[in-house]
């Protein structure tokens, strides 16, 4: 753009464009390099500086939009379970660029279980070492979810938060926050624990947790991850599960 060369620039800033748009992990310079310089593009290399375009959905009359600004962003009005078609046509005399961005999460009950690079199992124990089953617990069962994550990669993962979330019905007990052991720091709230650390190749962990069923009734735990702070690529996670907590322990 110094230079006045905007075919060549039209073509980096795309480049550009995608690889912050990969989700990547990048220092903080070249963050911001990067956007320094799309936001000169933006400036300098869109014609006019004035975005105009046209979108339709499912064939609907073209909606016009036309905007001073370097980002115009539309809520499409989009039904639940419907597979639409949308039409975008640029208006302005200089580069338009679209993007679709979809966001929500799936019914519960209906979460995979999904992993790379990492490996990750739970399970769930008395303070006596015996195995407990969390979908169905007694009212005032004390027991520990103990999660062990694998590093199945080739390189370190490096800045990896392990996030816990529980149900309604238990309590977390007896896990304290800040520096621990095969951790740099651990964020204890009311109903879920942040957990945070390195893994080198190969290498695995495991992370207690201390728990108690304290109230009577139905639940859901969401399910537990881990991932990369930077690279959100490199994961696991657990599907959600639905927890009871009763006065007494099921029949047989």
């Amino acid at each position: 753009m110094l230079l006045g060369r905007q075919k060549e620039a039209s073509l980096l800033a795309r480049s550009v464009s995608d690889k912050l748009a990969e989700r990547r992990h990048a220092s903080t310079q070249t963050t911001a390099y990067a956007l320094v310089a799309l936001a000169r593009f933006s400036e300098d290399g869109l014609g006019s500086g004035v975005t105009e375009y046209t979108w339709s959905l499912d064939g609907s009359a073209p909606a016009k939009v036309s905007s001073d600004k370097a980002i115009s962003q539309v809520v499409l009005p989009v039904q639940d379970g419907s597979k639409p078609q949308l039409v975008v046509k640029n208006a302005s005399g200089g580069v338009l660029f679209t993007r679709l961005i979809t966001s929500g999460l799936p019914p519960l009950g209906t979460e995979k279980a999904s992993a790379n690079q990492l490996a990750m199992n739970v399970h769930y124990r008395t303070p006596y070492d015996q195995n407990v089953m969390p979908e169905y617990l007694t009212q005032g069962t004390d027991f520990v979810a103990i999660i062990e994550v694998t590093n199945t990669g080739a390189q370190a993962a490096e800045q990896l938060a392990l996030s816990h979330i529980i149900p309604s019905g238990w309590e977390i007990h007896g896990t304290a926050p800040g520096k621990g052991p095969g951790y740099d720091y651990r964020d204890v709230r009311d109903d879920r624990v942040y957990t945070y650390f390195n893994l080198k190749p190969g290498e695995t962990r495991q992370f207690e947790v201390g728990l108690h069923a304290s109230y009577i009734g139905h639940y859901y735990m969401p399910p537990i991850q881990v991932e990369a702070m930077y690279d959100a690529t490199i994961q696991a996670r657990t599907p959600g599960m639905w927890a009871d907590v009763a006065l007494t322990a099921p029949a047989g």
